[in-house]
């Protein structure tokens, strides 16, 4: 899996394509029926994008700007940098299990994104190995994508620099 990865990372996939891609490959490994990523978006109001879910999700604040966001687990995820797993809540009738992991997933020592796993299969726990599993996986994946960003930057470089000398050319 990590080779396949770094074979879509060299062909410079985008980042939400990436990550998507990182979610359907953490359920199989991982045996989970639920899951998430969210990537950091200071653009948002609440600052997360949510790039995939599956199955998918609707999400909503319907008591307002003043409600309890239904991503805090996320941003304590962000905050904190560091892996959170859960286990022992009550059972949620929309995703089963009561056990799940969040991983940060990091760009140049900064928290971009969190994968998000619930409901494994066998209503099992999400172990300490899962947890080492996973953080060598998301490495791989943020050195992927702070790769692919790199290289788009040197792509638009390129691009003015060859606009730049067109110019004086003339």
């Amino acid at each position: 899996m990590l080779r396949e990865i770094a074979e879509l990372i060299r062909d410079g996939m985008p980042a939400d394509q990436l990550l998507t891609l990182i979610l359907d490959k953490a359920m199989q490994v991982m045996a989970v029926h639920n899951g998430s990523v969210f990537l950091v978006d200071p653009q948002e109001a609440d600052g997360l994008r949510l790039v995939a879910a599956k199955p998918e999700v609707v999400l909503e604040n319907p008591g307002g700007d003043h409600a309890p966001h239904r991503c805090s687990l996320v941003k304590s995820v962000i905050e904190s940098g560091k892996t959170l797993r859960i286990a022992g809540l009550e059972n949620d009738p929309k995703y089963g299990s009561s056990y799940f992991i969040s991983m940060p997933v990091y760009k140049s020592r900064q928290v971009i994104a969190v994968v998000n796993l619930a409901n494994k299969e066998n209503s099992g726990i999400f172990t300490e190995g899962d947890e080492r599993i996973w953080s060598i996986m998301l490495g791989v994946i943020g050195t992927g994508i702070e790769n692919i960003s790199l290289r788009n930057k040197v792509k638009l470089q390129l691009a003015e620099i060859k606009e730049l000398t067109g110019m004086h050319k003339k």
